[in-house]
């Protein structure tokens, strides 16, 4: 089991990491408005579903409603900032900074886009599944604002019979939706799936959005295998208590079973990244093929017409962390069998 580093023992790299995801967010304003400029602008209407295609759930009203109190300059900066620092926590690596290097991030952080904080969250309640109340208040969160996101690995605690986290999601979940309807009316719900519908019809007809969809034309019958592939694999992987296996395999398996989802989200499995190079002990060559092979796959769109780029880039991420899984295990199984310590590697 990899040692968490707690956050206090990594303060510069936390600080440091928000620091410079909030100057990027701060150019990009005087660039343009971005993708948060859309959230920013539906929350200053009374109906938020109204003339703007905001694509998120009524329950998520509450969780953006406060920046929306602000201009859109400091708005921007403060969601970017706080997506960056709680990023930076829920890894728990002094390596963390890279991150901002990595493709997805680059793309989805200083945009605006909610994947990096959806990441955050995620891992962060994998890491303290021992924590039921801890990790279903983080999946619910997730929940109100992505439920796409959550598909597999919620099916996978159902399999593994973890009743408590469940418990927790759903009633923050709850609670969420409660709050929410007090303050905007549960008829949002109502608008919601008219503008879900539109927005959908949307995505499917314009060949730019199509073209950055992870895994746009596969068949139905292959997403509901994706799914329960991989809540069977989700279940698996609980038992191991393996948080970068887990993130992986749980959200990759949702992005593919999801019938949307953009090549930012892949954001979302970021907080991975470190740990699976740090497990390789930081070794130039793990170091370089995992680094190229992402951003090589992601740029070749060209090459890879049968499928999303995004999507061979996500079967890779699967394979490499499945693997390194299955290595890991048998190293310690054959240093326990002769008498030696497993030992910790921290990112």
């Amino acid at each position: 089991m990899d040692r968490y580093v707690p956050p206090r023992a990594n303060l510069f790299a936390i600080a440091l990491t928000t620091v410079l995801a909030g100057l990027h967010a701060w150019w990009v304003t005087t660039q343009s408005r971005a993708d948060f400029g859309t959230l920013w602008a539906a929350l200053q209407s009374a109906e938020p579903y109204g003339p703007v295609n905001f694509p998120y759930p009524p329950s998520s009203l509450p969780i953006f409603q406060p920046f929306a109190l602000l201009d859109f300059a400091p708005a921007m900066i403060l969601w970017v900032s706080l997506s960056a620092c709680a990023l930076a926590i829920s890894t728990g690596s002094r390596w963390v900074p890279l991150l901002l290097l990595a493709p997805p991030v680059l793309w989805a952080l200083p945009s605006g886009q909610t994947s990096v904080l959806m990441g955050a969250l995620i891992f962060g309640g994998l890491r303290l599944l021992r924590k039921p109340v801890a990790a279903g208040f983080m999946f619910g969160l997730v929940l109100t604002v992505k439920p796409q996101l959550m598909t597999v690995l919620l099916a996978g605690l159902l399999l593994s019979g973890h009743w408590r986290i469940l418990f927790c999601t759903g009633a923050t979940f709850a609670a969420m939706t409660v709050l929410s309807g007090a303050i905007f009316g549960f008829g949002q719900w109502l608008s919601w799936f008219d503008v879900l519908s539109r927005f959908t019809e949307f995505h499917e007809t314009n060949a730019a959005y199509r073209r950055n969809e992870i895994a746009f034309g596969i068949p139905w019958p292959l997403r509901i295998a994706a799914l329960i592939a991989g809540a069977i694999l989700v279940a698996k992987a609980i038992e191991r208590r393996d948080a970068v296996e887990l993130i992986v395999i749980a959200v990759g398996f949702a992005l593919i079973a999801s019938p949307h989802a953009m090549g930012y989200e892949f954001a979302v499995v970021s907080p991975a990244f470190i740990w699976l190079i740090a497990r390789r002990r930081w070794a130039a060559p793990a170091t370089v093929v995992f680094m190229s092979t992402t951003v090589l796959v992601w740029s070749s769109g060209g090459a890879l017409r049968s499928f999303s780029p995004y999507l061979w880039t996500l079967l890779i991420l699967i394979m490499a962390v499945v693997v390194d899984g299955d290595l890991r295990r048998r190293s310690h199984a054959v240093e326990a069998s002769l008498g030696k310590g497993v030992p910790n590697q921290e990112a």
